[in-house]
């Protein structure tokens, strides 16, 4: 065991090009690809891959299907042969002798471009790529928080096999070939003496860097891993070649006190959150003399790098120049043991980071300075309003469904996060949408999301609402013409949509995203249901409830304009419990549903058993947790044979409802 283990050292030693080179694959001139010629081994279908060094190994990877590893995986790869047989073929004497060959290592220092070139060609070649896909949409939120929104806005495309040649040639039109083969987005195949783009083998987001005047100067890649095989296999980033001419983010406003940050992901991400934020592409980027054109963008500084060991050295010395340089400079001091980023910092915020300016450290959150108030300033403010209220010269605040027996209880306050509970077929989902119907009536923008209903399935529930209309119910032609006309007329340009949501959480929140980036963005939002949130990694019911929860909590701080009301399934009492009452445990799956809501209303059917009862239209809103308010129960009525929820104020106005129905059954 011993002799194995010795002997798959020395292996790895060899150079894997030359290796390459003895099995038949032609190597390039740089040694950092080859390509497989077509009849030559098991693998003829697999052509092309590129080399790379981890540590002191050299490795391989397979562009076509993800395959690598070190030169032993390829002698058995090619060969189709054990680890054994691989070791006896690479450490077997009298192997035949090779050509020398000296691979010309690309160097940045070797790289001349004229910066008017250098821009030229790469607008040209960002001008042809695509938009991301919704996958890579899906994935940079998942793993960055990195909405749709941002991707936009700051013109992040997709580069891979279909449009990579197509962008290489915009580049080359633009300006030559020589130059874009000196900036790395041109290669020459030794096969076919072809020109190829080496961004287009995998999938690469690409960032533009943007110097002062928004012109684009630089790209960079990041490599999309599209499944978890692909991980830790070739590089993770690749950039145009040639000196980074600055960093992300150059093009700051003026006035603005930047964060240096590493990356440009990291400072998408806090630029997202409003906060002016530059990434370098490594923090050996910064240099004493790039110290000074960072000054020159700023003279007040920031400096806010990875939590881990690295980062925060790097970090020091960081500071350290930019201070010689002239500038006024401020460090983040992350929590001890914390080794993440900024993407990491937001996807579960905390406090655990403070800004260190040579005088008592303050305390951030969400990357944000606090603003205090003290507690005499919350009072005078509050009862301010109040004496404002009573005098009638304010609203409450918030927005008043329409049903004076809720509306007594609570409002809906923006920024907060209701939650309106049923059991199954009890109307929870009809309950928002007769809810969306009054506001809107008031003029307020809602838009209702649907991870359950179809199109079709809200169509046919909002014809069936607005024309009273039984399930089975024949109506004369003329009559239903008329209803239809009526109904049509009375709610023109009312401000309620709809829109159709897949169930995982990614494209949730992008979806909730896009609607809050809209023109006139909607004041509430009605979410049905929560427990068909699906969220990457949560195993059972109770976990995705218990994520699902959170990340909607989150989501509705970040975005404290809009009112978040979201409708939860209760488990149905069984045995001697049917026909009890609900209460907030009766939540299916996780408690932390109830635990982040401000609000809960939990619809209950008194007339279950008694469905054809006297008091069948009656159902009982229970307001069973209010922050800052009171709770209690509010009868509502759902009209027959089928209408929006109203409102119920006595036993009189039952009465004549009911007696209005019979009439119109019986006469209308």
């Amino acid at each position: 065991m011993t002799d194995t283990k010795d002997r798959i050292e020395d292996a790895r030693r060899l150079d894997i090009r030359d290796e390459a080179r003895r099995l038949g694959l032609d190597v390039t001139k740089d040694g950092r690809g080859f390509f497989n010629p077509a009849g030559r081994g098991p693998r003829a279908k697999s052509p092309s891959g590129s080399f790379y060094r981890r540590g002191d190994v050299w490795r391989w990877h397979l562009f076509s299907d993800g395959h690598g590893g070190d030169v032993i995986d390829l002698v058995c790869w090619m060969r189709g042969c054990t680890l054994l047989e691989a070791l006896d073929d690479l450490l077997r004497d009298g192997k035949p002798a090779l050509p020398p060959v000296r691979y010309t290592e690309p160097a940045d220092a070797d790289v001349v471009v004229p910066y008017i070139s250098r821009r030229i060609a790469c607008a040209a070649f960002l001008a042809e790529l695509d938009e991301p896909p919704a996958a890579m949409l899906a994935w940079l939120l998942d793993k960055y928080g990195i909405t749709a929104e941002s991707v936009e806005r700051f013109g992040l495309r997709f580069c891979h096999e279909d449009n990579a040649n197509r962008a290489m040639q915009a580049a080359i039109g633009a300006t030559d070939a020589a130059t874009v083969s000196a900036l790395g987005l041109a290669v020459e195949s030794k096969s076919s003496g072809l020109l190829n783009c080496p961004w287009g083998w995998g999938g690469w987001l690409v960032i533009p860097y943007r110097d002062r005047q928004g012109n684009c100067g630089h790209l960079q890649a990041r490599r999309w891993h599209r499944s978890d095989k692909n991980k830790g296999k070739g590089p993770k980033y690749r950039h145009v070649r040639g000196e980074v001419p600055y960093p992300w983010g150059a093009d700051l406003d003026p006035g603005d006190r930047p964060m240096l940050v590493e990356g440009a992901l990291d400072a998408i991400r806090l630029r997202q959150d409003q906060i002016p934020a530059v990434g370098v592409p490594g923090t050996s980027w910064v240099r004493p003399e790039r110290a000074e054109r960072l000054v020159a963008l700023s003279p007040d500084w920031l400096v806010g790098f990875d939590g881990d060991e690295p980062g925060r050295k790097a970090q020091e010395a960081v500071a350290s120049m930019l201070s010689g340089a002239g500038a006024a400079v401020s460090v983040v001091r992350w929590a001890d043991g914390w080794e993440g980023d900024w993407c990491d910092h937001y996807a579960d915020p905390a406090e655990r980071f403070a800004v260190d300016d040579g005088g008592p450290a303050l305390a951030l959150v969400g990357g944000k300075d606090i603003e205090g108030w003290s507690f005499v300033e919350l009072l005078t403010r509050g009862a301010d309003e109040q004496v404002e209220i009573a005098a009638g010269t304010k609203q409450r605040p918030g927005y008043a469904i329409g049903i004076d027996a809720l509306d007594g209880l609570s409002r809906l306050l923006p920024g907060s996060y209701h939650l309106f509970c049923g059991r199954s077929g009890d109307g929870k989902s009809h309950m928002l949408m007769s809810f969306g119907v009054k506001l809107a009536s008031q003029g307020i923008r809602n838009h209702f999301v649907s991870l359950e209903m179809s199109r079709m399935q809200l169509e046919d529930r909002i014809v069936k609402a607005e024309l009273g209309l039984a399930q089975n119910e024949q109506i004369k032609p003329h009559n239903m013409a008329d209803r239809a006309t009526e109904a049509i007329s009375r709610r023109d340009g009312l401000p309620f949509h709809f829109t159709e949501c897949d169930t995982l959480w990614s494209n949730v929140q992008v979806h909730l995203d896009r609607l809050m980036a809209q023109d006139e963005p909607p004041e509430v939002i009605w979410l049905d249901y929560g427990q068909l949130i699906m969220v990457k990694g949560a195993k059972g019911i109770e976990e995705r409830g218990a994520q699902a929860s959170k990340n909607l909590k989150a989501w509705g701080k970040r975005n404290p304009s809009v009112v978040l009301c979201v409708a939860v399934q209760l488990n149905r009492p069984q045995g001697k419990e049917t026909g009890r009452k609900p209460t907030r445990w009766d939540v299916r799956g996780s408690n932390q549903w109830t635990q982040d809501a401000d609000y809960i209303a939990l619809l209950f059917n008194p007339n279950e058993a008694d469905p054809h009862g006297q008091d069948s239209e009656v159902r009982k809103v229970i307001v069973d947790k209010v922050r800052n308010g009171a709770t209690g129960i509010a009868d509502i009525r759902l009209p027959s044979p089928f209408g929006w929820f109203t409102g119920l104020t006595s036993k009189q106005e039952f009465d004549q409802l009911q007696r209005q129905n019979r009439d119109e059954r019986v006469f209308g």
